[in-house]
């Protein structure tokens, strides 16, 4: 919770800024995707292991599965913020903030938005293949038809009006996506 609450304060404030520097969308997605699950992870798998700050309960709490599973929900709440910026990228020029959108443009953008969820649906099968979850780790693939949906409008459409009802579908997206890989790692 100290991480986030500190990330979420040097994104556009304080000496770090990392938004000026290019660094929001990585850190998202760290945050997001390993941080977050990583630390609920070992919050809930460290004391059924035993003494919490143990060296073994360390090793034991937090196993490379933890690590990889939260990436395509860290990917898709990137996307949220990628949207965003191609929106805002001529505000966010004059501000100085260095986004994707502010560096490589509104192609460089698209590229970022479309890897970041072809990542999100192929994780899913690698979780499945590298680590013998079952088949169940596949139901984030019932997202699939929104996930396009908002994809042909961020490909298509670059205006603050045509892009703004995207953000909460994305977010919406985001959620339900984490919602059913959490359910098909559960069972």
């Amino acid at each position: 919770g100290i991480v986030g609450i500190l990330a979420s304060l040097a994104y556009a404030a304080g000496g770090i800024r990392y938004v000026r520097m290019g660094l929001a969308d990585p850190l998202f997605l760290l945050m997001f995707g390993v941080v977050a699950v990583v630390g609920t992870y070992y919050i809930q798998a460290a004391p059924a292991a035993g003494h919490v700050w143990s060296r073994w309960v360390v090793t034991e709490a937090l196993p490379l599965k933890a690590f990889l599973a939260g990436l395509p929900v860290g990917a898709l709440v990137t996307n949220v913020m990628v949207i965003d910026d191609i929106r805002d990228r001529a505000f966010d020029r004059i501000k100085g903030w260095r986004t994707t959108a502010v560096r490589f443009g509104l192609a460089g953008s698209r590229i970022e938005y479309l890897l970041l969820t072809v990542f999100a649906y192929l994780a899913p099968f690698a979780l499945r293949l590298w680590f013998d979850v079952s088949a169940w780790v596949l139901l984030p693939l019932l997202t699939l038809p929104l996930a396009i949906h908002i994809a042909r409008h961020v490909m298509t459409r670059d205006t603050t009006a045509d892009l703004l009802a995207m953000t909460p579908r994305a977010s919406l997206l985001a959620m339900v996506y984490a919602a059913l890989l959490g359910t098909g790692l559960a069972l």
